[in-house]
């Protein structure tokens, strides 16, 4: 998962005679790395102004706990993604969606090294009540 490049070895004399040493710093740089994206990204409810976000921590924290968590949302109309916070949590609320408009989403992981590659969805989804006055009409009426 990590890729590491050793440098030239340093040796070091001692009663037992040459040794190889190993350079506590790039062990420490090869050991440690920003967290693998975050999985199964999901929307686990959508209205027409807000869309509830939940996901699984990553495989590999990259030597060093997670710090926080960047979610961001694009409209599919735009060409740019909107950071929409940070949170701690393994689940956040997206705000001021507009009704009727399509949504991607996409979370990265942080750490100390660094912000991951995101977990993006797949499929983009609309922003719309769960029941509106016109679907209940139809519901009653056919």
């Amino acid at each position: 998962m990590y890729t590491c490049k050793q440098s030239d070895p340093t040796f070091s004399s001692n009663s037992l005679g040459d040794v190889q040493t190993v350079d506590f710093i790039y062990l420490l740089a090869c050991l440690s790395d920003k967290p693998t994206p975050p999985r199964n990204l999901a929307v686990t409810a959508i209205t027409a102004e807000t869309a509830d976000l939940q996901w699984d921590v990553p495989d590999s924290d990259g030597g060093s706990a997670i710090t926080h968590y960047v979610v961001e949302k694009k409209n599919v109309e735009k060409k740019t993604w909107q950071e929409v916070g940070k949170p701690n949590e393994l689940a956040t609320q997206v705000g001021d969606l507009h009704d009727k408009n399509q949504y991607l989403f996409r979370v990265s992981a942080a750490n100390q090294y660094g912000v991951s590659d995101p977990v993006e969805l797949t499929e983009p989804v609309t922003a719309k009540n769960p029941f509106s006055k016109s679907s209940a009409l139809d519901l009653f009426f056919g």
